[in-house]
């Protein structure tokens, strides 16, 4: 039987001649369809040429990955998105999984992105990030990114909520470094960021302060369990304090106001 081709497969149905089987290479068959390939089968991989769809009425059933190896200590089963791109640029899209629906008048719509960016892609300095985007087409954004995950920072938009089951389910921060003088930061475009988080000394002292001129405003000091304040300390409510008061261990120092 001869070998057919791409544009002329060996078998073929009557009257559809560029439809068919051929055979591509040794051990290898392949499938074209109008002329042009669309499977290729060997004895060491299986590649598709277009759009696959993977097509199951079944609410429970999909794509399933499995491997029958015992156990492999250094690598996992790997659904690999690859951009084999001649001329790759910094910011190109990598890939996309997406999570489609439908809406009420029947529209094909993506609710759901998970998307991945190479920022850099100099060879010994490349960086990527992952988003996760969803759809708010209500409120005029057809997608927007709610977390952006970079090897440097995590960026998290809106509003985030906590829920704990029990007082020891809490949130931990954990700075690797001693180079990182703050934690927590809290910026708006129309204030002087403020930082809240552990000084980078010897003392460990918990300070609050204003990022803009990097005072202190509130210092925790770990070794006297004291709290103090700095410059002006207004309470609100019936406390008052005048000149310095000493609560408990708790000094409070500088000039303080009753706002009451």
């Amino acid at each position: 039987v001869p070998d057919g081709s791409e544009s002329s497969p060996i078998i073929t149905n009557t009257g559809d001649t560029d439809t068919g089987l051929y055979f591509s290479g040794s051990n290898a068959i392949a499938l074209t369809s109008g002329g042009s390939r669309k499977m290729n089968i060997s004895s060491s991989s299986i590649y598709f040429y277009d759009k696959v769809t993977i097509l199951d009425s079944a609410s429970y059933s999909g794509l399933t990955i499995e491997s029958t190896d015992s156990g492999y200590s250094s690598n996992a089963l790997e659904l690999e998105l690859y951009r084999n791109s001649s001329t790759p640029a910094n910011n190109d899209y990598l890939g996309r999984i997406s999570f489609n629906g439908e809406d009420s008048s029947g529209n094909k719509q993506s609710y759901v992105r998970i998307t991945s960016q190479a920022l850099n892609v100099t060879s010994g300095s490349e960086k990527s990030n992952l988003q996760f985007q969803l759809v708010d087409t209500a409120n005029s954004a057809s997608f927007y990114t709610p977390l952006n995950l970079e090897p440097s920072a995590t960026t998290i938009t809106g509003q985030l909520f906590i829920t704990a089951a029990s007082i020891a389910d809490t949130v931990t921060l954990t700075r690797s470094t001693n180079s990182q003088n703050n934690m927590i930061k809290f910026k708006t475009a129309n204030i002087t960021d403020w930082i809240v988080g552990e000084r980078n000394d010897s003392t460990s002292d918990f300070r609050i302060y204003s990022g803009g001129s990097g005072a202190n405003v509130l210092t925790l000091a770990r070794a006297t369990n004291a709290a103090t304040f700095a410059g002006g300390a207004t309470f609100g409510g019936a406390g008052t304090f005048a000149g310095t008061a000493t609560a408990s261990g708790v000094f409070v120092t500088g000039a303080n106001n009753n706002a009451s």
